[in-house]
């Protein structure tokens, strides 16, 4: 009688070509995960200095809506800083026609050598005759 050919044992366990292939890919997702963490923390940062320059804005056009455009378009300041990172331009220009002036307000900053900015557009009745406040920008 024959005996039936031996049956080869397969050893349990990882080879090492299969333990590198897996090293390989725990790399790349944990390469993809560090770069989504650090994209998502430089948009976080992002919309923080936009909202901070929305802030910003609105406050530029209400100093100048308090003062009066037309008294801020010959007196100034038409720019200025208003922090240590914000700077605001306006640029106002009049329809003596209508007695309103037209806007235009530019808040800058720079964050890691970048400069950005955001502009907003606005129109302010300003008869002649209105009472404007006798405080000036500063004072605001």
């Amino acid at each position: 009688m024959c005996n039936p050919p031996a049956k080869r044992q397969r050893k349990r366990g990882f080879t090492i070509v299969e333990c590198l292939l897996a090293g390989v890919i725990l790399a790349i997702f944990a390469v993809t995960i560090a770069t989504s963490v650090g994209q998502a923390g430089n948009a976080a940062r992002r919309g923080e200095d936009l909202r901070q320059a929305a802030d910003r804005l609105n406050e530029v056009f209400t100093r100048i809506d308090m003062i009066g455009p037309s008294q801020l378009m010959y007196e100034g300041p038409t720019q200025g800083e208003l922090d240590s990172k914000f700077a605001w331009v306006s640029v106002i220009e009049e329809d003596v026609l209508t007695d309103l002036y037209n806007i235009k307000v530019t808040i800058s900053w720079s964050t890691n050598g970048k400069v950005s900015s955001i502009v907003g557009y606005t129109q302010i009745y300003d008869p002649p005759e209105a009472n404007h406040t006798t405080a000036n920008w500063y004072d605001l």
